[in-house]
């Protein structure tokens, strides 16, 4: 009697210990794939540039459409439920603030925020350093910046009250 106690304590640790193990290479894959969504979405959001201002040597983004394109790349690779995105512009700061909930499928189940801020000839002076969150990033010519917030792991058996999966990305445009 001893010996089927002790197999079925060994038996349900290491079920626990496996169940874990898979939730924590799920969420490292998950956060792979967060991040190039939003190394994509940034590098889309810098795309589109107001001509005239071009023409005339100054680099000033297109706002609308570079977020219109960052909103369509984070909503189809991270399956966010469009129909839910509430969002804020302040064109003093060029910053972008947007809420949007996850599709059921989806792997993160929190509300998602996230925001695209954008340094251009209208409104930095280079260089500069960028510190905000977890990216830090020495800004010289014009760039985009998304930082997100995806909410908590998605783990069965242990409680993750009080993380919070982060990430930031920045794409820098050059004219070479």
């Amino acid at each position: 009697m001893m010996t089927l106690l002790t197999f079925l304590a060994t038996l349900i640790i290491n079920l626990t210990f496996l169940v874990h193990n898979t939730d924590y290479q799920v969420h490292a894959q998950q956060l792979i794939r967060l991040e190039y969504s939003i190394e994509e979405a940034v590098a889309a959001s810098t795309l589109y540039e107001e001509q005239e201002e071009f023409a005339e040597g100054r680099k000033i983004f297109n706002y609308p459409e570079g977020i219109k394109a960052a909103n369509h790349i984070l909503i189809e690779k991270q399956r966010f439920d469009a129909s839910t995105l509430e969002a804020t512009w302040d064109y003093a700061t060029r910053t972008y603030a947007a809420s949007i909930k996850p599709l059921p499928n989806s792997y993160w189940q929190d509300t998602v925020h996230y925001s695209i801020e954008f340094f251009d000839d209208s409104n930095a002076t280079y260089p500069f350093l960028y510190n905000k969150g977890n990216l830090a990033v020495a800004i010289g010519d014009p760039t985009a910046v998304i930082n997100i917030g995806a909410g908590k792991p998605n783990y069965r058996l242990l409680s993750t009250d009080g993380v919070n999966s982060q990430r930031g990305a920045a794409y820098t445009w050059e004219v070479r």
